[in-house]
């Protein structure tokens, strides 16, 4: 159990404190910046919000007599929640590129960004105009500047409280006390289905904070609660701030980022298992704002409609008993942004649907209809479906495994024309599509698990009128699991004028014809319609292409602008030249998969001046690799699992290739380079499994910009290449796995510049490790030692004295089977070590005697029982030697 005390202030202030943080973090700044977008957008942002910031007290205080004012804080509520999320938005992507870009031990992916620099640009300034829009008002409608409740001059800025008190000077309180302490001990106040939440009021100076901090450290309250956390909030309102102490409170570690929506995800984090909210929320009358997203709660608190101030209500579960019924959403009538409404089963009548009053919400902006998958039907599905209509300001509508056997006339009615995404899922009684081609600005279309639809043809539509072109707006259109599928009817006149991406996937019997027109579109996947035989639609566009387990697909013509074109599961092709690339369009990227007849790639393919930049052949084992020529523009080559007659692979003739990856090739025995070669500019190269491998080049591997070399379970391979130190001065990364056969690394020793090395299940490479040199790697970072295998090594003392460099900060330790100590003179050195990872060392039952550097920040323990038990929290006979590391997992548990 835990307790906790916040007292907030006004919601919309805080919410421009948080948009302050956001435009204020440095992520968010260089993310901007590295798009080109101009720092003056942002600037002018921030002058603007401040300015509106300035008259909030004002606003608040006049709004309840003045309806000008209470409209202009509405539209400024909202503007101001659609900058947080423009915001939210590039943090998210910033931060995604940040842990994109970070090197891993086993893998290395790059970032791209999904919103371009001039929609970036237009977005932002789309946000500013309306907010200064909304400035421009504030003399118009009579607002001041820093004036408070009662046109008083802002309070001056409260010392935050402790918790800490002298209880020598308290006299008297006793009364008061006991009876807060005995409440928060009792049985009411105990279990999953009651948060207690006591206010404290009266004037100020009385003692109110005083007597919090008395019950906050009386002893009775220190044993019964495993959590305690103070969190002074004070009189500034600022949620960031208090979110970020609870986080901090909770987990024991500092927060260091200012991005809001990064630290609610990280304190949602601790309530992942919440599966019930407290049985007396209702009593929370002033609540405004309940989002439940992400985690397990099971059923809603009784009578939610008495909490009328709700705006931000994101789920909703129905229940059949009083008080739990859908009709307590008709009493929220503030509700806005996006909602959930989850066990529609349990809806009795389709008068208890029409009590939600969900036509009367202008506000809410994204619906979800959720039925559970196994509920018995009922037969007023239907009705029920009809009663919850929306109000026609929705803008994306999501409807979950409905089982009734048609839709009502709302569903696809002209009238909502904001609505620009319709997601139907598992509806499997459904025999026919919705008329979904009226709505005007629908963009996004999704219909996933329909059984029963046979043959999709005018109704989908929705219109015969030949003014009207159905589905004008939209843009994406995706058909999934449409079991009994079969035929197409193609529309009269135009259809999809401006469809860029078309998805069919999971469709076994659609066979016939699909539209066969569609001049906007850019992306066609097509996954698993075996029985489909057409030829591609004329997509003028077209730029990326999909086929997967459609051998009827013909592909006699394909567009001149195709950039990508991935095929598999073609059981019956044997060659690429058989008319499916012109000899002059081939694309950029080019992906072959599962193609198990197929022998031999067009000759126009790889020899075209557009030779693909990009070349994987996957599960192709009879596919002959031609040999004979220059890839000119190969920029990329994955084989995997492919090729079989492939014995050894020429570099030179792949002058621009940066990227090279050989996985399953049973039969290579080895890379090959001609005498006096020139250099090759590899970046990565990746072998794996190719058991027959014997050697690199003789010579060694000119590839001056190499920065990782991976070789995996290659147990022939006898050595690496030679003169690595001087022929491959940027490798950063190397990662030598399973290799039984090499014994040491090549004379002269490793690249300077190596920043991560993994060695595992080489034991003779292993035994010599103290001739490798590390300690002259002075950028040397991370280092695994592994013996995933189980091949027990007589090593039982690790590390040695000067085997390791200074500069170290990862080390793991992975199935020493026999270690029993680490030794304290290879270890007390590394200064810079930050994190330790000791796992599958069964005997290990000594750490170092002064115990380990002072400079680990994390150490994790796996399967190593005896050190286990010897680190037991506070009660091991070790647990001092560890106790100032702040991070420690041993098993799979954080124990600090």
């Amino acid at each position: 159990m835990a307790t906790a005390s916040l007292v907030g202030g006004a919601f919309l202030s805080a919410a421009l404190k948080v948009l302050f943080a956001k435009m204020a973090s440095q992520e968010v700044v260089d993310f901007i910046r590295g798009r080109k977008v101009p720092d003056t957008l942002l600037k002018k942002l921030k002058t603007t919000c401040l300015a509106l910031h300035a008259v909030l007290n004002d606003a608040e205080e006049k709004e309840f007599t003045n309806l000008q004012i209470k409209e202009w804080l509405d539209e400024l509520k909202d503007a101001v929640y659609d900058a947080e999320d423009l915001l939210d938005e590039i943090a998210a992507e910033a931060l995604q590129c940040q842990l994109e870009a970070k090197s891993k031990v086993r893998n290395c992916i790059t970032c791209t960004f999904t919103c371009s620099e001039q929609k970036l640009k237009s977005k932002i300034e789309e946000v500013l105009v309306r907010l200064d829009d909304l400035a421009k008002q504030m003399d118009l409608i009579g607002l001041r500047e820093g004036v408070g409740l009662g046109g008083k001059p802002l309070p001056r800025i409260r010392l935050p409280t402790t918790s800490l008190v002298k209880e020598t000077r308290i006299i008297g309180r006793d009364d008061v006390k006991e009876p807060i302490v005995n409440l928060l001990l009792s049985n009411d106040a105990k279990g999953n289905e009651h948060l207690c939440v006591i206010p404290i009021a009266g004037m100020g100076g009385i003692g109110k904070t005083t007597l919090a901090q008395l019950i906050y450290n009386d002893q009775r309250i220190t044993e019964h609660f495993s959590i305690r956390f103070w969190v002074c909030v004070s009189e500034e309102f600022d949620v960031v701030r208090i979110t970020k102490s609870i986080l901090e409170a909770v987990t024991s570690q500092k927060c260091d980022t200012a991005d809001f929506n990064m630290i609610q995800t990280r304190l949602k984090k601790e309530c992942k298992f919440l599966v019930m909210l407290p049985s007396d929320m209702q009593k929370l009358i002033n609540l405004r704002h309940l989002n439940i997203t992400g985690t397990s709660i099971q059923k809603m608190p009784i009578h939610m409609g008495r909490l009328q101030c709700l705006r931000t209500l994101t789920k909703f579960i129905v229940e059949k008993d009083k008080g739990f019924q859908i009709g307590e959403l008709g009493e929220l009538s503030n509700l806005w942004g996006v909602i959930v409404i989850s066990k529609l089963q349990n809806v009795i009548n389709p008068t208890n649907a029409l009590s939600a009053k969900l036509k009367a919400k202008r506000h809410l902006d994204e619906l979800t209809l959720e039925w559970d998958a196994d509920y018995n039907i009922s037969l007023s599905e239907r009705d029920i479906l009809n009663n919850l209509q929306p109000h026609t300001n929705l803008i994306k509508l999501v409807i979950n495994n409905y089982k009734g056997t048609s839709f009502p006339n709302w569903i696809g009615d002209h009238s909502f024309s904001n609505i620009t995404v319709v997601h139907l899922n598992c509806c499997r009684n459904c025999p026919s599509l919705p008329s979904l081609g009226k709505l005007p600005s629908l963009h996004d279309l999704s219909i996933v698990g329909f059984d029963e639809v046979v043959k999709v043809g005018p109704e989908f539509y929705g219109s015969s009128s030949s003014n009207i072109t159905p589905f004008r707006s939209l843009e994406i259109l995706k058909f999934e699991r449409m079991l009994k599928w079969e035929e197409w009817f193609p529309c009269e006149g135009g259809v999809f004028p401006r469809l860029q991406e078309f998805y069919l996937w999971y469709c076994p019997k659609l066979s016939g014809s699909i539209p066969k027109h569609l001049p906007s579109l850019t992306k066609f996947h097509v996954h698993e319609c075996s029985q489909l035989q057409t030829s591609l639609p004329t997509a003028p566009a077209m730029r990326e292409l999909t086929l997967k387990n459609c051998n009827d697909v013909f592909l006699k013509e394909l567009p001149p602008t195709l950039q990508t074109l991935r095929m598999g599961g073609f059981n019956n092709l044997e060659s690429l030249s058989e008319g499916v690339i012109d000899c002059n369009l081939c694309p950029e990227m080019l992906i072959i998969f599962d193609c198990p007849v197929l022998k031999s790639l067009a000759h126009v393919v790889l020899s075209s001046p557009t030779t693909p930049k990009v070349l994987g052949i996957y599960k192709c084992r009879e596919l002959q690799f031609p040999l004979y020529q220059c890839y000119s523009s190969l920029k990329r080559l994955f084989i995997n699992d492919s090729c079989s007659s492939l014995i050894s692979i020429p570099l030179d003739i792949f002058p621009k290739l940066d990227y090279l990856q050989i996985k399953s090739c049973c039969n290579m025995e080895s890379l090959l380079v001609s005498e006096g070669h020139q250099p090759i500019d590899l970046v990565w190269l990746e072998i794996e499994d190719c058991h027959n491998l014997v050697a690199f080049p003789s010579g060694g591997l000119l590839a001056p910009n190499l920065t990782r070399l991976k070789v995996d379970n290659c147990p022939r391979l006898n050595s690496l290449p030679q003169n690595m130190h001087t022929l491959l001065p940027s490798l950063e990364l190397l990662e030598i796995i399973n290799c039984p056969q090499i014994e040491s690394f090549p004379e002269g020793g490793l690249p300077s510049n190596l920043i991560n090395i993994s060695i595992g299940d080489c034991k003779k490479l292993i035994s010599t490790r103290m001739e490798w040199g590390l300690q002259r790697l002075q950028c040397l970072k991370t280092l695994l030692f592994g013996n995933v295998n189980l091949d027990c090594w007589d090593v039982e003392s690790f590390p040695e004295e000067d085997l390791l460099p200074t500069s170290l900060r990862i080390l793991a330790i992975v199935g020493f089977r026999k270690l029993r100590s680490l030794d304290n003179k290879g270890l007390q050195h590394l200064t810079s070590l930050q994190q330790l990872f000791i796992v599958g060392c069964p005997e290990l039952k000594h750490m170092s005697e002064d115990g380990l550097p002072c400079s680990i920040s994390y150490l994790e323990i796996e399967d190593c029982p005896s050190l286990t038990k010897l680190f037991q929290r506070k009660k091991g006979k070790e647990w001092r030697n560890i106790a100032h590391i702040p991070t420690i997992k041993i098993d799979g548990q954080v124990i600090i």
